[in-house]
């Protein structure tokens, strides 16, 4: 059997709600406190939790300081204060075959840290770019075409991997859930390269409410150093900066709460529109995308890569501000339309995106090479 050590980090606001729950069952050996973290059901932490004959992964946490300590105290009968040092016992402990680093956060703090007889497999889905990673044995995923072409010029191994809908855990308590929201984003506005998306976010609701559940937000100070990034090297203007510096504010006072796996789910599909803006980054589509198709909702959604993947009756497509508030004001009255174009989404990411089909590749991927 594969052994795969799953690398995983939480979201921001996920890791400060899932916190507070640990500090109360840090007397839990770690099977039962990882399982109270898988049972965040975001992204994809929900995804590779099915047994197999010829695979295993194991999903760990490395940043996360309590959930680490539980597993040292669980294994070791003691807390180990440096998480570099856990990481590397939970090397030797689980053995695996391949290690695969769903961010680079961690990875950059022990990168030479790590051993050199495992497989080491990165999923980049932000366009890094990172020429520390290059000429180390590893092998990079990506749902972007230019980042995989860019990592096969530099001579690394690359692989195209869509993102997916998750259709492996049945919803079947969502499936009478009412519409009670006409327009929502579900999502964040985080880091540097959300820069647009706040700003677009900020104009359209002056123009028609949105329904904003906010996961991670920058803070004040965070908000200066993303201006700096655009400022510096997208070549924003001054008021431009101003402006974002502003709208993170007003957003941030608009939202609804933060949501993810399951409340992101279900707000989804509460709602007959979902709004989705992509990063600047790259060309890929964001998890959103399916995530909205496969809940039944109406994608709404710029990027022009999305007319690749799915026709013009099965989400709506927007070029710009204006077009977009021009698309969703025709639809105000029409849920009878909402719901055909809903029903379309829904068929095409069930027939091709859906992570029962999806998975069969990505585990191909780190068996055969």
């Amino acid at each position: 059997m594969i052994k795969i050590l799953h690398v995983l980090e939480f979201y921001d606001q996920v890791s400060v709600d899932l916190n507070k729950n640990l500090e109360k069952y840090k007397s839990l050996d770690y099977k039962r406190a990882i399982k109270k973290a898988v049972d965040v059901n975001f992204s994809w932490n929900q995804l590779f939790n099915e047994k197999n004959k010829k695979y295993k992964f194991i999903k760990i946490y490395p940043s996360n300081y309590i959930l680490q300590n539980i597993w040292a105290k669980t294994y070791f009968r003691n807390e180990i204060e440096d998480l570099k040092d856990i990481f590397l016992k939970q090397i030797d402990f689980y053995n695996p075959d391949i290690i695969f680093f769903q961010n680079i956060k961690f990875l950059k703090k022990i990168l030479k840290l790590l051993p050199n007889n495992i497989k080491i497999y990165i999923w980049d889905g932000i366009n890094y770019e990172e020429n520390i990673f290059l000429g180390k044995r590893f092998s990079f995923l990506s749902n972007m075409n230019e980042v995989v072409k860019w990592y096969k010029k530099k001579g690394e191994k690359a692989f195209f991997v869509n993102h997916f809908f998750n259709d492996y855990k049945k919803r079947k308590k969502f499936k009478k859930i009412k519409k009670k929201y006409f327009l929502s984003f579900v999502g964040s506005i985080s880091n540097k390269y959300h820069f647009d998306r706040t700003l677009f976010l900020y104009d359209l609701n002056k123009k028609i409410k949105i329904n904003f559940f906010i996961g991670d937000s920058p803070n004040f100070y965070k908000s200066i150093l993303i201006c700096f990034f655009n400022f510096f090297i997208k070549g924003k203007n001054f008021f431009q900066c101003l402006k974002y510096v502003y709208a993170v504010q007003i957003l941030k006072l608009s939202n609804k709460g933060s949501v993810f796996g399951d409340k992101m789910n279900k707000i989804i599909k509460e709602s007959y529109l979902n709004i989705n803006y992509h990063i600047t980054s790259g060309s890929g589509l964001n998890m959103r995308c399916f995530e909205v198709l496969g809940n039944q909702s109406c994608l709404v959604s710029n990027g022009t890569e999305l007319k690749k993947f799915f026709k013009n009756n099965e989400f709506i497509y927007y070029n710009n501000i204006h077009d977009c508030y021009k698309k969703i004001s025709f639809l105000k009255n029409k849920t009878h339309l909402i719901k055909r174009i809903s029903t379309n989404g829904y068929k095409k990411v069930s027939e091709k995106y859906s992570y029962s089909k999806n998975k069969k590749k990505i585990i191909k991927i780190f068996l055969n090479n």
